[in-house]
């Protein structure tokens, strides 16, 4: 807000409009980026390059051994414990970023569905001379001192032409419920992750609850993929929405994470106390199980 121009000092014919307007889209730009983990940007970013870098790992144990032999480097039970993991966490991911919204607000939720809600709610403010001179930028080109502002504006109003359907340049043209409704169906079409994470993650559904059909009940990598491609599309469309750019791209990578993978990370020397430790720890979970089995014999005799 403190970026903006003086409310007085704005081209428009409604200042109430326009200030509900700039606490708006300040409120859904911090909900799309910032510096806060559960931004939408952010929650996207980590879940792509998690993506990516799981996807990668396992592309090396298909090529380099393809059968998960023992001289993968991993016996085949740690390896699905990676698999398995991963395909939770993920899942679990996507499907915080496509909660349905709610209106209690101890229990709102940076979401998708909640940002277009909110969005949709207001939709009556979302008016073409709001969104081009919510910053202090002038309507009317001709009174624009110079070439940068004239872009600035050229760029807002053909943007409004799309988001609006409408090409006349009134100052009361409304933004399109069809764009926004086209944003939400994008992300109906993520129902299956929606349906898989509620029944086999948050929950443990009874088996009298699931759909019958193979198609709702396993999700591929390729799935996975293009969940995350309708996701990107969506978010930079919702920045449309509030006049932003988002860049979904990770700028920053932490290194090469590919880097040591052709090395063990347990010598000769280290393995024993490993074994040690994994033999200690089976010993104790035995112990427990003989000790629970008597109590239970001894509760029913």
């Amino acid at each position: 807000m403190s970026n903006f121009a003086p409310l007085s000092s704005c081209d428009v014919e409604n200042l109430e409009s326009l200030a509900l307007f700039r606490n708006l889209i300040s409120s859904a730009r911090r909900m799309l980026e910032s510096r806060d983990m559960h931004a939408l940007a952010n929650q996207f970013r980590t879940i792509r390059f998690n993506f990516g870098l799981f996807k990668t790992f396992f592309e090396s144990i298909r090529i380099n051994v393809p059968d998960f032999t023992s001289e993968s480097g991993f016996e085949h039970t740690v390896v699905t414990l990676f698999q398995a993991s991963f395909f939770e966490s993920h899942i679990m991911a996507v499907r915080r970023l496509i909660d349905s919204p709610e209106y209690v607000p101890k229990r709102r939720v940076y979401s998708i569905p909640t940002l277009l809600s909110v969005i949709e709610d207001n939709i009556d403010i979302f008016t073409r001379e709001n969104y081009v001179c919510y910053d202090g930028l002038r309507f009317e080109e001709n009174e624009l001192p110079s070439e940068a502002l004239k872009s600035i504006w050229s760029d807002r109003q053909l943007q409004f032409d799309i988001l609006s359907e409408r090409k006349d340049r009134k100052r009361s043209d409304k933004l399109s419920i069809k764009v926004v409704s086209g944003l939400k169906k994008k992300i109906e079409k993520l129902e299956k992750v929606r349906y898989y994470a509620n029944k086999y993650y948050a929950h443990a559904s009874d088996p009298t609850n699931r759909d019958t059909s193979t198609s709702r009940n396993n999700i591929t990598l390729s799935e996975m993929e293009e969940h995350l491609n309708i996701i990107q599309n969506t978010l930079i469309g919702c920045g449309k929405l509030v006049n932003t750019f988002l860049v979904l791209e990770l700028t920053y990578y932490p290194g090469n994470l590919i880097e040591n993978w052709d090395r063990g990370f347990i010598t000769n020397e280290t393995i024993i106390p490993v074994l040690n430790y994994w033999d200690d720890l089976r010993a104790r979970i035995r112990k427990d199980l003989a000790v629970s089995r008597e109590i239970g014999q001894r509760n029913w005799e």
